[in-house]
């Protein structure tokens, strides 16, 4: 009795299909050309020729071959650029149509993509600014207040013990000299 190998079948181990090398599947797949995913991701829209060999789409006008002209022809084109449209008839391309009046660049239905938006942090409950404004008001409380000197009060607070808050003001029973 002889060992069973990859790929002989039923008795191969799991995942073994999927290794490098087994020829049985033509494993490593080759990578698409950016022709081929430019194909792949093309949207398309069927349209029909008028008399006169003009295709219309989305307020767009674009000059075809004239031996097209009554025909249905399918339109390949890039959501995002509807400069250039690809043309096909049966299946078969058949050149490209030709702009000649252009109202909208980009197919309506084609949303620009947005980059996420990431949720905003919690916070943390530091409030940074009411710290700092505290410590800016707690070394402003032991400065020495120089708007509130005057060569008139300087003798007058000393006296009363009024705060430098009410330099300007006159107390009750005194008279102004």
């Amino acid at each position: 009795m002889t060992r069973p190998t990859i790929g002989d079948g039923p008795l191969s181990p799991p995942g073994s299909i999927h290794r490098p090398g087994n020829p049985r599947y033509g494993a490593p797949f080759p990578s698409p050309t950016p022709a081929h995913l430019g194909e792949a991701f093309k949207w398309s829209e069927v349209r029909q020729v008028t008399k006169i060999a003009i295709v219309r789409l989305f307020a767009n006008s674009y000059c075809v071959d004239p031996s097209l002209v009554g025909r249905k022809v399918e339109l390949a084109l890039d959501p995002f650029d509807l400069t250039t449209l690809e043309l096909r008839f049966r299946g078969q391309p058949m050149g490209m149509a030709i702009p000649q009046i252009i109202g909208r660049h980009a197919h309506p239905k084609a949303k620009a993509e947005q980059p996420a938006t990431a949720a905003p942090e919690p916070g943390t409950g530091i409030h940074y600014l009411r710290l700092l404004d505290d410590q800016q008001t707690a070394t402003l409380a032991t400065q020495i207040n120089y708007t509130a000197l005057n060569s008139k009060n300087t003798d007058r607070q000393g006296e009363d013990e009024q705060p430098a808050s009410t330099h300007g003001a006159v107390l009750a029973g005194e008279e102004q000299s």
